[in-house]
């Protein structure tokens, strides 16, 4: 079985986002990978790979300095063939993709990237590190590259993102008054020390002006100490201080020994 939160059961969208419940994304991918719905489980998984492709994941994403950028990875059909035998394995075999586990991998400018793709409800820009050269902007540096999805399917979305951080595994670090933050927290599971702390977020909710992506070696829950982090680069960007009752938070994160 799959281990979650206590919380109340069952959840819809915005609850699981909510509550980061492990039970509601491995319910949905087993429903995707429905052996009914695309022919096979094999069909079902490599169109399931490439919509996820889509959002930037898997491949570089072509930013200023090429020789660094790392990439993730989306694993193929043909790695369980070969493990598993062709035809011998389920979503219940692969179940820990659903919660970005397993043979997935995503490197950091990846979820960055796709913080922006859901502030932006469905597209991103390329990450550059110029937004312009000389006095006009570069045609290249503002190309627009779109999901599949249809802008409204974004919006139950965000809403979980923002009770995330309003009320959810994010609100005893993340939230900044009079600052609609969006966000969701993440456990890295590490089987050679503490597990990696992960947040991704952006603000404002309604007009989003920044995205960001927060990962903290062996720093344990994406709660504890990714989310703060990020939400005090957040409220420092857009509103140039930190506010009084969260100084106790910033200085936290200031004198913490990673």
């Amino acid at each position: 079985t799959v281990g979650c939160h206590h919380h109340k059961s069952p959840l819809d969208l915005r609850g699981s986002i909510k509550h980061s419940c492990n039970a509601y994304y491995c319910h949905v991918f087993k429903d995707y990978l429905d052996p009914k719905r695309f022919g096979s489980t094999e069909a079902a998984f490599e169109r399931w790979g490439n919509q996820v492709a889509k959002f930037g994941f898997g491949k570089k994403l072509g930013v200023d300095l090429p020789q660094v950028e790392r990439t993730g990875g989306i694993p193929q059909p043909s790695l369980y063939n070969n493990t598993y035998g062709e035809g011998r394995w389920f979503a219940s075999t692969i179940i820990s993709l659903a919660i970005g586990q397993g043979e997935f991998q995503a490197s950091v400018a990846e979820l960055a990237n796709f913080a922006a793709i859901l502030a932006n409800r469905g597209s991103y820009i390329r990450p550059h590190l110029v937004r312009s050269i000389g006095f006009t902007r570069t045609p290249k540096l503002v190309d627009t590259f779109k999901t599949p999805v249809h802008p409204r399917h974004f919006d139950p979305v965000v809403e979980g993102l923002y009770q995330v951080v309003e009320d959810g595994t994010a609100r005893w670090y993340g939230k900044v008054p009079d600052l609609d933050i969006c966000g969701k927290t993440g456990t890295s599971q590490n089987p050679h020390g503490e597990d990696h702390s992960v947040f991704i977020c952006f603000a404002p909710k309604d007009t989003p002006k920044i995205a960001i992506a927060t990962l903290v070696e062996n720093a344990g829950y994406g709660g504890t100490w990714a989310a703060p982090i990020s939400t005090l680069m957040i409220e420092e960007y857009l509103k140039g201080q930190i506010h009084p009752r969260r100084k106790w938070i910033e200085k936290r994160v200031l004198e913490a020994d990673f």
